[in-house]
């Protein structure tokens, strides 16, 4: 690419070559210039010629100094050299007032000198026609991570306390848990309608025209909502005192919590569930947005206060355990050991709620799984005591619920129906001899087993069924 140095060079030269060219020709024939009006007229149509060239290469002049002054940003820092105020004077006979804000150099303020100008004073920028230098100052973007890191909430007292404490290691529901999850996504989404509705009208017209909803925090679509490293806005996002690529970034922390929500796949503990609600945080930090930041912040507490109680729910049953009979309080012979408890001492304990079952049976699991980091040793023994009683049980989570065992015989007792033998009387055609035939489910094809089990009902429907066909009956006859 031509630099805005050589284009004013290469206009010079021209005007140059110009006038000299101009000049030779007068030189040349005098007489005829003197003497014949058709030459003089020549002359004068040369002459405008000549000045309308002149007035395009100062329109031109005018054009690469705009393009100059809004290439200033990409000025190469790593290899421009510093400018120290003493060597301007030297070189030029004059003071040399470099000095800006804070009294910072412009090597220091911009690690260089500007493209191709021979201003030392740096005129503010401006949105419209610059770069803004947050966009593009590594010192800069340093400075801005530190002011809007992400957030903590064992940063504050009450999310302390709780990492402190047990009940980290527990699961919420997942109608808790996904209701957090989704809460703050749709905050999320209305932290940046809002910050950019307000700030680029324009684009926010284009890309989200009518709700929060429309907002999409995948990674293609974050590019698309006007806010990709080749997107507009390209100079400075006028949206907050972070940069473009501060809020691109907070937008992409927010990824994780988007793909949690579309894509429910598993359970959080309350660390997990806090750095996934976290991202939605660091948004609402980074455009500002106090109010919204608060509502996010309270979800985190929201869960942990039902970690807590789900907790509290162990300890005040391991505690009341009876200690004669059958039912005996087991021993932990080693902090490893949470199978080793008979499981007719605890066919009596009731049945945990299933968040608290997953609990329990990632605490019974090997502590050398993939999927377990804590080791067996950091868990209160509280904790222990309940994995040990609910992994003596043998059961799969939810098993031991009564409703569960209703539905599960209620199902057996349908697939023996279907199996039973069933006899059919034939008509030999060509004797006409009457026999009879015995098949089982096994006999039969996959259409008429699925004919036989559609007919297979309770037999309290049944009963209903003929109680009602019984009274239809005798309204009929009356």
């Amino acid at each position: 690419m031509t630099t805005p140095t050589e284009n004013q060079s290469t206009q010079d030269t021209m005007e140059t070559t110009i006038e000299n060219q101009s000049i030779r020709d007068t030189m040349e024939s005098p007489t005829e210039n003197q003497s014949t009006p058709s030459t003089m007229e020549g002359c004068q149509e040369l002459i405008k010629r000549l000045r309308e060239q002149v007035s395009q290469l100062e329109d031109d002049k005018a054009y690469l100094q705009e393009e100059n002054d809004w290439l200033n940003g990409y000025t190469n820092y790593d290899e421009a050299e510093p400018v120290e105020p003493a060597d301007v004077e030297a070189e030029t006979g004059e003071h040399a007032d470099v000095g800006v804000e804070d009294e910072n150099t412009v090597a220091d303020k911009w690690g260089g000198d500007p493209v191709a100008t021979n201003e030392w004073d740096i005129p503010p920028p401006e949105p419209d026609g610059m770069v803004c230098t947050k966009c593009i100052s590594e010192a800069a973007l340093r400075e801005q991570n530190q002011r809007f890191p992400p957030w903590d909430p064992a940063d504050s007292a009450a999310g302390k306390k709780f990492y402190e404490g047990p009940a980290k290691y527990i699961y919420i529901s997942w109608d808790d848990q996904y209701e957090a999850l989704h809460k703050a996504h749709r905050l999320a989404k209305e932290v940046f309608f809002y910050a950019y509705r307000t700030h680029w009208p324009a684009h926010a017209l284009e890309a989200f025209p009518e709700s929060p909803e429309q907002v999409r925090f995948g990674s293609e679509e974050i590019s698309g909502s006007g806010l990709g490293k080749r997107e507009y806005p390209n100079k400075t996002c006028q949206m907050c005192d972070a940069s473009k690529e501060e809020v691109m970034y907070a937008m992409f922390d927010v990824t994780e919590l988007r793909n949690a929500c579309c894509h429910p796949r598993e359970s959080y503990n309350i660390p997990d569930l806090a750095d996934l609600i976290g991202g939605a945080a660091r948004l609402a930090k980074v455009l500002q947005d106090e109010a919204r930041l608060e509502k996010i912040r309270s979800l985190v507490y929201g869960a942990m206060a039902k970690a807590q109680e789900a907790y509290d729910e162990i300890e005040a049953r391991m505690k009341v355990l009876p200690t004669d009979g059958t039912i005996q309080r087991p021993i932990l012979h080693a902090e490893s050991d949470v199978g080793d408890c008979s499981a007719a001492s605890v066919l009596d304990d009731p049945p945990w709620p299933v968040h608290i079952q997953k609990t329990l049976s990632r605490i019974s699991r090997d502590p050398s799984s993939w999927n377990h980091p804590v080791q067996i040793n950091q868990y209160p023994e509280v904790l222990l005591l309940a994995a040990k009683r609910w992994a003596a049980r043998g059961l799969r989570v939810g098993e031991d619920f009564p409703e569960y065992q209703e539905r599960l015989a209620k199902s057996q007792k349908w697939v023996a129906k279907i199996s039973e033998p069933r006899t059919a009387v034939v008509v030999d055609a060509a004797t006409g001899e009457v026999l009879t035939e015995t098949h089982t489910a096994a006999d039969a094809s996959p259409d008429e087993q699925r004919d036989q089990q559609s007919q297979v009902e309770p037999d309290s429907q049944n009963e209903k069924c003929g109680s009602d066909g019984a009274d239809k009956a005798d309204t009929t006859s009356s």
